[in-house]
């Protein structure tokens, strides 16, 4: 301020400001700010909103195409089939699956083929371009091709009927080299067998396609999710029981089933809408990451016992265990008492765990006599 150039210029800034009413205000607080917006966000009248976000990231809208590439596998240690499903928004789904059934290669390519439409339509896909490396599946479903073997014919109308359910399908076959994750996804489905690869979700159809009704066909899934970075995995629908906490949430996703209170019903609402459903299977909303899959007591029990004790199990506590869970990419309520109960319960962590000794007095009361006795007789003598 002492120099000449900088008065003149603030008294220039105050002639330009002259014409204006200028008043302080002091700056709110940001917690106060955050939590209106986090009230807003889960406000009920939002709802229509969020239905509509949440369809802008799906992409199931009539004009937006999906992408699916598959591809089978056939070797020695048995059948596979890879998919890998591309949403119009670029998101991605990917699934191994292994066939515990004899499968030659064109058997397994048809298996893949209708795996793949059935998990598309069952995420509500209406327009499905399909890349395959099967030149004979694809010119088959083009009716380029006169399938004449037997199994060929089953299998080619039980496509003909998934082909049905959407509004526009194409399928084309393009070679190896464009279609590498689904031939790296079969050709693990293929090779591994269950026991040798706990850590990586493969999905088990227990019998083919053209045996009984496609869309009910028993099939069992490893445990374990994958949280792989831009995929996630589709999992087998479980069967839900009365006591399940899922399913007034499933309920209110298929059906919009509300509780009769209306208080009640207002608070559900709001509880409702952190969690989705893909694939008949619950799911809740995460700010760390992908969406977690939401378990019942049964599995949660299971995913405990495996990521505590299991082969990569390092016996963490219960904090650390629930956590450690949370990472994986699964929830249930309890999931932090039930995770401190489990630890407490294991064998191994008590017959770990430190020695304390009881013989050590800790009152310092029982020693206070005694020297107050042999200080006072120290210096009388």
């Amino acid at each position: 301020m002492r120099k000449p150039e900088l008065s003149g210029r603030m008294t220039k800034w105050s002639v330009h400001l002259s014409g204006y009413d200028l008043q302080f205000e002091p700056r709110t607080a940001i917690k106060s700010q955050a939590l209106a917006d986090f009230v807003s966000d889960f406000c009920p009248a939002t709802r229509r909103e969020a239905e509509e976000g949440m369809l802008a990231i799906t992409g199931n809208q009539d004009g937006e195409i999906w992408t699916l590439y598959i591809d089978g596998a056939s070797n020695a240690r048995g059948a596979g089939v890879g998919l890998v499903l591309r949403s119009p928004k670029g998101d991605m789904i990917v699934q191994a699956i292994r066939c515990e059934f004899k499968a030659t290669n064109n058997e397994a390519e048809y298996e893949a083929l209708i795996l793949g439409m059935q998990m598309a339509s069952g995420l509500k896909v209406r327009n499905l371009r399909v890349y395959s490396g099967s030149l004979l599946v694809v010119n088959h479903v083009n009716s380029e091709y006169v399938a004449r073997d037997p199994k060929m014919i089953a299998y080619l109308k039980i496509a003909t009927e998934q082909k049905s359910k959407f509004r526009t399908f194409k399928i084309t076959q393009v070679p190896r080299e464009q279609n590498v994750e689904a031939d790296a996804l079969a050709t693990l489905g293929s090779t591994f067998q269950p026991a040798e690869l706990s850590n990586i979700p493969i999905t088990h159809v227990l019998t083919p396609a053209i045996q009984g009704e496609p869309d009910q066909r028993p099939m069992k899934e490893d445990v374990h999710m994958q949280c792989a970075q831009g995929a996630r995995t589709l999992v087998s629908a479980v069967g839900q029981q009365d006591a399940d906490w899922r399913v007034p949430y499933l309920n209110w996703l298929r059906d919009g089933t509300l509780p009769e209170d209306r208080k009640e019903a207002q608070s559900f609402r709001i509880k409702a809408s952190r969690y989705i459903m893909i694939d008949n299977i619950l799911f809740r909303k995460s700010l760390a990451g992908p969406c977690l899959r939401c378990l019942g007591k049964e599995e949660a029990e299971t995913v405990l016992k495996d990521v505590h004790s299991g082969e990569c199990g390092n016996h963490a506590g219960g904090r650390s265990l629930s956590n450690k869970i949370l990472r994986q990419g699964y929830f249930w309520p309890t999931i932090r008492a039930d995770a401190v109960n489990h630890a407490k319960r294991c064998e191994s962590c008590q017959k770990a765990a430190p020695k304390q000794s009881t013989s050590q007095r800790t009152n310092a009361s029982d020693y206070l006599p005694v020297a107050i006795h042999d200080v006072g007789h120290g210096h009388s003598g």
